[in-house]
Parts: C-alpha cells; sequence; structure tokens
C-alpha cells in the first residue's frame, strides 16, 4: 500500500475528515482534496498531515504502510509476537483488548 493510499483508509476507518485534518495540520482541503484524487503535494506538506494524526489515525496509518507489506512469514511472526505480548500482560488487559 502507498503511504498515499493508507493515509486515507486510516481517515477513512477512523472517520477523521479532511476538514478535520487541515485544521490540524494548515495544510488546506483543497490540497489533501487533490492528493486524495491522485494529485500531487510536496512532502513538507504530506509531512505536516501525518504529523498532524490524532494517535487513533497515526496508528492506523502506519499499520496499513507495516501490514501491506508484510510477507506471509513476517505477518504471522508479528502475530506470534503481539500473542506473547498479550499473555504475559495482566489477565484485565487481556480482555479489554477482546
Amino acid at each position: 500500500m502507498k503511504p498515499r493510499s493508507a493515509l486515507f483508509k486510516a481517515l477513512d476507518d477512523c472517520k477523521f475528515t479532511a476538514k478535520q485534518l487541515s485544521q490540524a495540520s494548515g495544510v488546506t482541503e483543497a490540497q489533501i482534496s487533490r492528493l486524495r484524487n491522485g494529485g500531487e503535494v510536496s512532502l513538507e506538506n504530506f509531512e505536516k498531515l501525518i504529523d498532524a494524526l490524532p494517535p487513533d489515525v497515526y496508528h492506523s496509518y502506519w499499520c496499513n504502510l507495516a501490514v501491506q507489506r508484510m510477507s506471509d512469514e513476517q505477518l504471522y511472526d508479528l502475530i506470534v509476537m503481539a500473542a506473547s505480548q498479550l499473555k504475559s500482560d495482566s489477565p484485565t488487559k487481556a480482555l479489554v483488548l477482546k
């Protein structure tokens, strides 16, 4: 998945609007719309967009990028590591994550 696609998937998944992103980043809604529709923005403005994401959207963005680029073996290793982390944490945390 390309960074542009990962960004807009994260925004859509987390219901964070272009208007909200514009207000948080200082990048105009027109520039965000142009990016969504396949146009270009400067690297500086793209970085502003990423830096302005709220934590949940930021996390979703990076997960979208990472998981899509992983091989099946790498994804398996990630799942095993996450399961191990959950198993070693307190039972309360594991229940919250279900």
